[in-house]
């Protein structure tokens, strides 16, 4: 059977991993999206998703902030910055589009396009940058889930202003407005501009935004903060059908153009049953008893039936236990070493 040849884009950020599949016509195959809890099981969880039996990889991109590591991890074969992946991916859907807006959750870009060649970027790095997780955070501590922020945030009536030059402070700003008995989507709203004006001072000053405008990310999901930007800038913001995907997407192009029939790298190893071993250090170990309580039984027992410590390698089918164990481990002794190169 004729197996389909495909290209891999992964965006590797600070809050979520998101993978993508293309074929050589530049249809998407299969796409997803996970929170990231480490690099190694947000590629595990992409690869294990997308790569199926009728699937040959011919080239391997990756972008964003692990794009480095997760290159290693995997035998990438091209990695660039999510600044280029961004331009390309949104240039594909919207050829004439001249400014891109990303909030992501711990740092957000501005990109300027002319003609479609990159004129001009800037990035926010500094504290207030991590508005995408501040606004998380924010929805947990007014114990509604981040999804309902821009739905009930659009049914306020009233104009709140917060410090918007701070996450922390925000947040305290947001605490304070809720004992004092101020209605939840009026103070959601006020987060929300907040975050657009605070985007806006710290990105766009002394740069004109010009039409079209996309707004990419997972947080141009939030209908509120997409309304505050239009309100502050005056003008329409277009949210792509999937705007979580464009970076993903965009390095999954380059990787198709750049490969032009050249072998790849790409190593499929972090599927493999075995890929882990643990090591543990008993030295000052405080004998809490968690890795010989929780582990199985073939990890703590030698063929006598004697305690021993954890040193297998580690199948995979246990492999989410153990790394419980080890992260559990009070004195962080017990850790996981990759087999990987």
């Amino acid at each position: 059977m004729t197996k389909k040849e495909c290209f891999l884009g992964v965006d590797i950020g600070s809050i979520s991993t998101k993978g993508i599949l293309i074929d050589k016509s530049k249809n998407i195959i299969g796409s997803i999206y996970v929170r990231s809890k480490n690099i190694e099981s947000s590629l595990k969880t992409i690869l294990n998703h997308l790569l199926k039996d009728k699937i040959e990889i011919k080239g391997v991109g990756c972008t964003g902030s692990g794009r480095e590591y997760a290159q290693s991890l995997i035998g990438a074969d091209i990695t660039k910055t999510e600044i280029i992946a961004h331009a390309i991916g949104n240039l594909y859907f919207y050829p004439k589009v001249r400014t891109i807006v990303d909030i992501g959750g711990e740092d957000s870009k501005l990109i300027i396009l002319e003609d479609g060649v990159l004129k001009d970027f800037s990035m926010n790095t500094i504290c207030s940058s991590g508005m995408g997780a501040t606004m998380e955070n924010i929805a947990v501590r007014l114990g509604i889930k981040i999804e309902e922020f821009g739905s009930i945030a659009l049914k306020s009536n009233k104009t709140i202003n917060l410090p918007m030059k701070c996450g922390v402070l925000m947040s305290s700003a947001v605490v304070s407005k809720k004992n004092q008995g101020e209605k939840i989507e009026n103070i959601l709203m006020g987060v929300a501009k907040a975050v657009a004006r605070n985007f806006l001072a710290l990105n766009a000053k002394g740069k004109d935004l010009l039409e079209p405008i996309v707004f990419c990310g997972m947080t141009a999901y939030n209908k509120a903060l997409v309304n505050a930007l239009e309100e502050e800038t005056e003008k329409k913001i277009i949210v792509p059908e999937n705007p979580e995907m464009m970076g993903a997407f965009g390095i999954a192009l380059i990787t198709m153009e750049e490969m032009n029939d050249k072998k790849t790298s790409f190593q499929n190893k972090l599927t493999d049953s075995k890929n882990y071993k643990i090591e543990c250090n008993r030295k000052d170990c405080i004998s809490c008893g968690n890795c010989f309580s929780n582990a199985p039984d073939y990890f703590t027992k030698s063929e006598d039936g004697k305690t021993k410590c954890i040193k297998e390698i580690v199948e995979q089918k246990d492999l989410e236990k153990i790394k419980e164990i080890c992260e559990n481990c009070p004195m962080k002794l017990i850790n996981l070493r990759s087999l990987l190169p």
